[in-house]
């Protein structure tokens, strides 16, 4: 490989790698065991936890075992913020740890489990 060829691969990778950081927060994801973007498709409904269901754009990052389709129920706190209208970028955390197909945002809500909101 030439020099030109590699530094044009370079290129290329640091340019996809810059892409997805501007789409995540660093320290947030350090919190979150999966981090993804998403579309809100309903506006929430719940009492205690207020359910969100959300169209799964990218997953950003997956320290689970889980596998992800394109569609995901996410929870938040019934009395704060959650999943915003447009795309967003969530952090999540386990539900309940004993049933692994439930997830919520870190630490129930939007200030501490969204980032990078779009409408």
């Amino acid at each position: 490989m030439n020099i030109r060829t590699f530094i044009l691969l370079l290129s290329f990778s640091l340019s996809a790698c810059s892409a997805t950081n501007e789409a995540m927060d660093a320290a947030m994801a350090k919190k979150a065991e999966v981090v993804m973007r998403v579309r809100r498709l309903s506006p929430g409904e719940g009492s205690k936890y207020w359910w969100y269901d959300v169209e799964i754009l990218k997953v950003l990052k997956n320290d689970s075992a889980e596998s992800f389709t394109n569609k995901l129920s996410v929870a938040a706190y019934g009395g704060k913020p959650g999943v915003p209208a447009g795309v967003s970028t969530i952090y999540l955390e386990r539900y309940n740890p004993t049933e692994k197909k439930y997830w919520r945002l870190v630490g129930g809500e939007a200030s501490t489990g969204v980032s990078h909101s779009t409408k």
